[in-house]
């Protein structure tokens, strides 16, 4: 599936989890084993804590996603990345990495040029900006 919001909207739910009950998330329906050892490094690195920060400073549904995009930098996501493989959760060859992640525009490329691969994940990451996550609205319930 190329369609990461297809992808989302498929396997996962709209419902507030448990930690940050003041945002309603898509979440998958199921608790699989890589969504529990994400959830449990999540949890480590402060993510929940660092979500509940953002929902509660004044501002804009776009204020909000821009706090969250720069608050989930590379370096979080590396970090991430880390504790999944510490937790069991086998590191993958570049290229296969690409081929399973729809979300960035590069499943087909045969580009071997890292540098290269670095510029075009840059540029789709500036769309994230605009869209963060791929995801056209966030839906906060502050009541």
């Amino acid at each position: 599936m190329n369609d990461p919001v297809a992808f989302i909207r498929a396997n996962t739910a709209l419902i507030a989890p448990p930690l940050v009950p003041e945002l309603k998330l898509h979440l998958a329906h199921e608790a699989l084993p890589l969504w529990e050892k994400t959830e449990e490094a999540l949890g480590e690195m402060g993510a929940f804590e660092a979500v509940r920060e953002a929902v509660a400073q004044p501002g804009d549904e776009q204020t909000i996603l821009r706090r969250l995009h720069a608050k989930f930098d590379a370096f979080q996501t590396r970090k991430l990345l880390d504790l999944l493989r510490d937790a069991g959760f086998p590191s993958l060859d570049f290229r296969e990495a690409l081929s399973e992640a729809p979300f960035t525009g590069l499943t087909a490329s045969t580009e071997d040029s890292l540098e290269t691969l670095r510029f075009l994940l840059a540029e789709e990451e500036k769309k994230l900006s605009v869209v963060p996550a791929g995801i056209p609205a966030l839906e906060l319930d502050r009541a």
